[in-house]
């Protein structure tokens, strides 16, 4: 590997590696303070809102990681060469750096940002469904036991839920892996 793109790859990974630890220190702090007493209903939404930007910021930022060591699948329109020395990169870099195939961000873990990406699919498939409930829960901050009981007794579809002490995230049925 040329050492002129591997220092401007190796740059990228770190900036990406900075958004992804800004990102889940921020969830933290979210989380610390969430169900605290005597907070408004605005200021729940704001931070929960913010919390939500931060999922989708970490997501972001380690699918973009992924896919510099994992590239994805050729493009449509690109050459048979172009999509080997892509690939070439990426396991160079993996063999440079010292990222295993059991890393989490191998291409597999890509999956549930690949899911938010595409939100709006998943929302049309579950609307054109049968059978669905007519409610759905989304955006929820909770707890395993409060998520278990909710779906327990509530007639929902859920789409996405964060439990706060696993720190694993639910979407449309589909679990990620802890971001800890």
């Amino acid at each position: 590997m040329d050492s002129r793109h591997y220092f401007v790859l190796h740059g990228y990974l770190g900036r990406e590696c900075l958004f992804a630890q800004m990102a889940r220190d921020d969830m933290e702090r979210i989380l610390a303070r969430h169900f605290r007493r005597g907070m408004t209903q605005q200021e729940s939404m704001v931070e929960t809102n913010q919390f939500w930007s931060d999922v989708d910021s970490f997501l972001m930022a380690t699918g973009n990681i992924s896919k510099v060591f994992w590239p994805a699948r050729q493009k449509k329109n690109e050459s048979k060469e172009d999509y080997r020395r892509r690939e070439k990169r990426g396991r160079d870099l993996r063999r440079i750096l010292g990222v295993g195939n059991d890393s989490p961000f191998r291409q597999s873990n890509r999956a549930i940002r690949n899911q938010f990406e595409h939100y709006d699919d998943e929302l049309d498939e579950w609307f054109f469904s049968k059978p669905r409930s007519n409610m759905v829960v989304d955006s929820v901050i909770t707890y395993s036991y409060q998520y278990e009981i909710e779906r327990s007794i509530l007639p929902a579809d859920y789409f996405r839920i964060f439990l706060q002490d696993k720190w694993v995230l639910h979407y449309v049925g589909k679990k990620s892996h802890s971001a800890r």
